[in-house]
């Protein structure tokens, strides 16, 4: 009886033991899950904070592009307007040289008539002194 009893005895220590090793182990692998979930939301922080530099460093990187895309268009609007003011010039030079050739072609009309003006004049200076020369004989 007393073997009984003892056996009794061992059984619900064993069965306590039983039992505070599955509380223990409970407890260990609830202190792991949760050493696990702090290390994943570690990593997920420092994740979370190399997409937000990411991010930041690409919306910066944006808006130069976008800078240099107005530069691009302000270039290339000024050329146009460069071009335009190039084609003017061009034109006003070519209305320069006309007029120039028109002023020459004046000028040398204009020293063809002195000289014929100065020949008929030389003309009638000796038709004038050949008939007072005959007047005078």
């Amino acid at each position: 009886e007393q073997l009984e009893e003892a056996k009794v005895e061992i059984e619900e220590l064993l069965g306590q033991r039983h039992t505070e090793a599955s509380r223990e182990k409970e407890l260990v692998d609830l202190e792991v899950s949760k050493m696990t979930a702090q290390l994943e939301n570690e990593s997920l922080k420092a994740q979370l904070e190399e997409l937000t530099s990411t991010l930041a460093s690409s919306s910066k990187q944006n808006g130069e592009f976008r800078e240099d895309a107005r530069s691009i268009e302000k270039v290339g609007r000024l050329e146009l307007e460069l071009e335009a003011a190039q084609d003017e010039v061009y034109v006003i030079n070519e209305g320069k040289s006309k007029a120039l050739s028109e002023l020459k072609n004046m000028e040398s009309k204009l020293e063809a008539l002195q000289l014929k003006a100065a020949e008929e004049k030389s003309h009638e200076g000796q038709s004038v002194s050949t008939t007072e020369a005959r007047l005078r004989e």
